[in-house]
């Protein structure tokens, strides 16, 4: 796949992640190209974020002409606005190989991986470096593979527990990363939205929190 390494098994568990997202012209599954492709660091420091998000707005390049109202109805960004204000695809590719260095891009969808190949292969076209690549891995993987990797060689019961309350954890923390970073349908603040996520998931379960919050206790008395 163009300039992308997909990470299929974690023989290490990815430390120094990107969480990225794209915004698109349609969801077509073969025309649909990427409008906005938006990552955030997930390194903190003392509570806050090291780095806010970065997005930037791809200009069409060559063949790329599908456009859903619909999608624009959602991600609000004009056909017009991007062929005056969005970058090439080669500069947004290579800004975003600089950003990965040494890290794994995370997404949370497939269609992320379409939109990110098309970005790649138009970068080529336009000139950029045809050996450049970086590593991908699928969010919610890649978060139980950092979570579970300390029990790993852990005996069977152990690890089965382990991996329950990471999923536990995992899930709890969505809808307080969503309360934190809300996304709104563009890819900088969904990125962060994935980024904050990252972060509270690996914090809480590394204090041991439990993965679902005992309901059978009084919120007032505990």
């Amino acid at each position: 796949m163009a300039g992308i390494v997909i990470e299929k098994a974690f023989a290490d568990p990815p430390l120094a992640v990107l969480p990225l997202d794209c915004e698109a012209s349609s969801l077509h599954r073969s025309l649909s190209w990427p409008v906005e492709v938006g990552w955030s660091e997930a390194d903190w420091d003392d509570g806050r974020l090291l780095a806010g998000p970065e997005a930037h707005l791809v200009k069409p390049a060559a063949g790329w002409t599908d456009w859903s109202v619909k999608s624009q109805q959602i991600h609000g960004i004009p056909l017009g606005q991007l062929h005056r204000d969005g970058k090439s695809a080669r500069i947004v590719a290579e800004r975003l190989l600089d950003a990965a260095r040494g890290k794994v891009v995370l997404v949370t969808h497939r269609e992320d991986v379409f939109w990110l190949q098309r970005l790649m292969e138009a970068a080529r076209t336009q000139g950029a470096d045809p050996d450049a690549h970086f590593r991908l891995a699928f969010f919610q993987e890649a978060l139980m593979a950092r979570l579970t990797a300390a029990s790993a060689g852990a005996g069977q019961d152990t690890a089965d527990r382990e991996w329950a309350r990471a999923f536990g954890v995992m899930n709890r923390t969505s809808n307080s990363a969503r309360y934190l970073a809300p996304p709104n349908h563009r890819a900088g603040p969904d990125s962060l939205t994935m980024a904050t996520w990252w972060r509270i998931a690996v914090a809480a379960f590394e204090r041991g929190e439990p993965g679902q919050v005992r309901s059978d206790v009084d919120p007032d008395t505990a």
